[in-house]
């Protein structure tokens, strides 16, 4: 049966790709012979040209958004390859409730960690870090 997960993504800093590289993702993501494929398999990518010839990702459409993306962390991985700039977040929730994901920036990937703060707690954790 399997482990599902919602998909979702937020655009945190309009994300510039390589277009031949997100090219590379997607074909590798659509190979039936790549075992470790699973909720992203057969993904596909919108992107729109700019006047300046670059390339910018508008949207990531997996076949399903509720499937088991067991490949979520190589998905993450292999896309902050065809991002030259910007920030994409990649956030998944269990069917059991669990949330995990990631930040997808050029050429890395940083772990997210979810949680859940109430307004005075936030504000002193905001007053922290201005701080520093």
């Amino acid at each position: 049966m399997g482990y599902n997960s919602n998909f979702f993504y937020q655009v945190k800093e309009t994300p510039v790709v390589d277009i031949e590289e997100l090219r590379k993702v997607q074909l590798f993501f659509s190979n039936p012979d790549n075992g470790d494929v699973y909720g992203f398999y057969d993904v596909k990518f919108d992107v729109k040209k700019t006047e300046e010839d670059n390339y910018i990702l508008t949207g990531i459409q997996p076949e399903e958004n509720f499937a088991k993306f067991y490949d979520s962390e190589l998905f993450a991985e292999k896309l902050s390859k065809a991002l030259k700039k910007g920030r994409i977040n990649l956030i998944f929730i269990g069917e059991d409730g669990d949330i995990w994901g990631f930040a997808v920036l050029p050429g890395q990937i940083k772990e997210l960690y979810i949680c859940y703060l109430t307004k005075e707690e936030y504000e002193r954790l905001c007053s922290l870090t201005s701080q520093s």
